[in-house]
């Protein structure tokens, strides 16, 4: 916090805080905002572990909660390397899931074990039929994850990283003797959607160590280029973040 609001609302100068925008403007330097929608950060949670929460953390937080109770329930993820999937995993875990990471080849499976997942390269591993899919890969990945769904099965799907369409057939699903819903998660469109009391929930339980948001990439503003390059790769595991100091303020 640079400027307090004049109304006394909020936290004072000073202060760490940590906010989403909805609407763009993150990368600059000073915003004014609505006091409403600050959370301040602990000593607990550094700064750069507090900007990889938003807007992966969020999304990842409201999925879980838009699943039925995952106690003891099994859990598909795909695209589980990326920002978002990488929450899912450590959220549906903590909820005391079964969490089994269809993974790509150049995917790091230790690294996807640490975060409380059994990792398969191919559908046809998944051990046993799972009650909820959390998909947002696309194409053939999507495809053949479906098909791993039991009975009333539920598919949460909310992105399409691959680049490629999700194509169904409803007689080879028919096959399958069971039906599923499959459900076009949007985040912001929730009835219950509060980004203030949701940011202060994942700060809360990455303070108390629930929740480890995985940097991949921690680099001055001036690298921006290259960030952006590294993440167009796909190699990038975790998150970027770019940091903005007064000798480096432009890029």
């Amino acid at each position: 916090m640079v400027t307090p609001a004049a109304d006394g609302s909020g936290s004072p100068a000073g202060r760490r805080v940590l906010m989403h925008l909805p609407e763009g403007g993150g990368g600059a330097e000073f915003v004014a905002v609505d006091t409403a929608r600050l959370v301040e950060l602990p000593d607990a949670v550094d700064t750069p572990t507090a900007a990889a929460l938003p807007l992966a953390g969020m999304v990842a937080l409201r999925l879980v909660r838009s699943a039925p109770s995952l106690a003891g329930r099994r859990v598909l993820i795909t695209g589980a390397t990326g920002g978002v999937g990488q929450f899912v995993v450590q959220l549906a875990a903590a909820r005391g899931a079964q969490v089994t990471v269809l993974a790509r080849p150049e995917d790091d499976a230790e690294h996807l074990t640490r975060l409380g997942a059994v990792v398969v390269r191919d559908a046809v591993d998944v051990p046993d039929p799972v009650d909820v899919l959390f998909e947002s890969v696309g194409g053939a990945t999507a495809e053949q994850a479906i098909t791993r769904l039991g009975r009333n099965g539920l598919v949460l799907w909310f992105g399409q990283a691959g680049g490629k369409p999700i194509t169904l057939d409803f007689f080879e699903l028919l096959d399958g003797r069971s039906s599923l819903t499959v459900r076009h998660f949007v985040y912001s469109d929730l009835p219950d959607a509060d980004d203030a009391r949701d940011l202060a929930e994942l700060v809360r339980i990455t303070a108390t160590g629930v929740l480890t948001a995985e940097i991949g990439l921690l680099e001055p503003w001036s690298a921006t280029a290259a960030a952006l390059e590294a993440v167009r790769s796909g190699r990038l595991p975790g998150k970027v973040v770019l940091t903005i100091d007064k000798d480096d303020n432009h890029v």
